[in-house]
């Protein structure tokens, strides 16, 4: 190679020292900048083959799952830087379900209306880093189970894209109705008796179609004050209570009446259409030791005989007497007996003379009274009436007792008195005839 050629290639290496210093000057131009040629390919070699720049990916997690209606659940929220540089002012947004709101919040986060949000301008994520947030939400208790919710998890930055992610479960019920029933420890027969029974929802979820079933002593006592809560009739209580909400109670009280001495155990329980978590807690049983009344014995009945007596009138007042008045007296007299008889109680079986025991149901010896008894009008006037009866029976007995010659004397001597005309004759014929009748027992009207 001769001089020019030598000299050619100086000035080329020449050249070549003096373009470097400008490519790695501190002048950028501008992206999309055309007045430097070659701006775009100068960036893109600065980078590099391996490297891709900062990148965001959210991921949400639900805990547990299915949620139970009123109680307390977790967003799970992470973050994940998958690029090669730190990503810097990050923000972590969650939009809660409609139905549920946010509990107790983590440090470096605040709520405005449903959507938590965490991190901002100091939060930095380094490549390959991780963050995650845990977000505790509380479900209404009024949902009822298989209910959807929908919660949606975001990652913003500046210079990157946004990324997020739906949260997505489904609600369960579960409460706990407790029954508690309490009863004074003593009480006496025939007097009232205070029950009390409580029942109380522990939650989480709303307690629906709760209702109270108590058989209050059975035939053993008679429900004597019924609470409004449980209407209707009979022997035993049966008491819709409708819906309990978590921490809920209702007491009410029922008065019964005892039969009897003796102690009296009665369980009620309670049911309710929601699931339950604990149902060893749904029967409540107390009992009562009932006493006897003390007091004095009730005397037996004794029959009681009325001795009242209706005086008795004489045949002067009882002929002056007008008839309807006797004849009302007569029917006054008889209703009166017979209400009396109606009246009272039937009289006691009598003992049997020489049997039972001495003492108080041995027969007492008869009471025999000498006193005269009383004389009235009416006794004067019967006698009067049996005397003169008497007194006319003995004169017709002795008049038929005479002999019959008497008969045929007093014919004749009537005749005799009569004109002297030859009568006396006949008269004594008739004599002679009449004893001749006599003499033979039987008197002429018999021929």
């Amino acid at each position: 190679m001769g001089r020019p050629g030598i000299a050619a290639i100086i000035a080329l290496t020449t050249l070549g020292g003096w373009a470097a210093p400008t490519l790695a000057g501190t002048t950028t131009p501008a992206a999309g900048d055309r007045s430097f040629p070659g701006a775009a390919p100068r960036s893109l070699g600065l980078r590099g083959p391996g490297l891709q720049g900062p990148g965001l990916r959210v991921a949400g997690v639900l805990s547990p799952n299915p949620v139970i209606a009123g109680a307390e659940s977790v967003h799970m929220v992470t973050v994940t830087n998958t690029g090669d540089q730190t990503v810097e002012r990050v923000t972590v947004a969650d939009t809660l379900d409609p139905n549920t709101v946010p509990g107790p919040l983590p440090a470096g986060c605040s709520t405005v209306d449903q959507t938590v949000t965490c991190g901002g301008p100091r939060l930095t994520i380094g490549p390959g880093e991780s963050l995650t947030y845990h977000i505790p939400v509380v479900t209404d208790p009024a949902l009822p189970d298989g209910t959807n919710l929908r919660a949606r998890a975001e990652a913003t930055t500046a210079g990157t894209t946004t990324d997020s992610a739906q949260i997505i479960g489904q609600t369960r019920t579960l409460a706990d109705v407790e029954l508690r029933k309490s009863a004074p420890a003593r009480a006496n027969a025939n007097g009232g008796s205070t029950y009390t029974l409580t029942v109380t929802n522990h939650g989480p979820s709303r307690a629906t179609d709760v209702t109270v079933r108590d058989p209050a002593a059975g035939d053993r006592a008679t429900i004597t004050g019924r609470p409004p809560e449980c209407p209707g009739g009979g022997p035993a209580l049966d008491c819709p209570l409708g819906t309990l909400e978590p921490h809920e109670s209702r007491t009410f009280a029922v008065t019964i009446t005892p039969h009897a001495a003796g102690t009296i155990e009665s369980c009620a329980t309670v049911h309710t259409a929601a699931r339950e978590r604990d149902t060893d807690n749904n029967r409540s049983c107390a009992s009562t030791t009932v006493d006897a009344v003390q007091g004095a014995a009730t005397p037996e009945p004794t029959s009681v005989v009325d001795m009242t007596t209706t005086p008795l009138l004489g045949r002067a007042e009882i002929l002056a007497t007008p008839p309807d008045l006797r004849r009302r007296a007569g029917r006054h007299e008889r209703e009166r007996g017979a209400a009396h008889l109606e009246a009272a109680p039937p009289a006691l079986p009598l003992p049997t003379p020489g049997t039972g025991t001495r003492g108080h149901d041995a027969l007492p010896p008869p009471a025999h009274h000498h006193a005269p008894l009383p004389v009235t009008g009416l006794s004067f006037w019967i006698f009067g009436l049996g005397a003169a009866v008497l007194l006319s029976i003995g004169l017709l007995v002795r008049s038929f007792s005479r002999p019959g010659g008497t008969g045929g004397t007093l014919a004749g001597a009537g005749d005799g008195t009569g004109p002297s005309t030859g009568k006396g004759t006949s008269g004594s014929s008739n004599g002679d005839r009449a004893r001749k009748g006599g003499a033979h027992g039987k008197p002429k009207s018999a021929r």
